[in-house]
């Protein structure tokens, strides 16, 4: 049964992707979507990426470092 809300599910695998990851991030998480969610995924960056991923705040991300 189809619903009104909207669902998103949008994922980003990420290894030091400081000079794109912050536009990305913002990108997605403009969008008017009931039911966004975000999922990023760092795999051992060492480029300040997972210090950036730590100080997100948003309720629709998940972070994994």
């Amino acid at each position: 049964m189809w619903t009104n809300k909207i669902r998103i599910s949008v994922l980003f695998p990420v290894y030091k992707s400081m000079p794109y990851i912050c536009e990305a991030i913002e990108s997605v998480l403009k969008r008017d979507f009931d039911q966004l969610k975000l999922v990023v995924s760092d795999n051992g960056s060492t480029d300040g990426t997972k210090d950036y991923l730590r100080s997100l705040n948003d309720s629709h991300t998940r972070i994994y470092v």
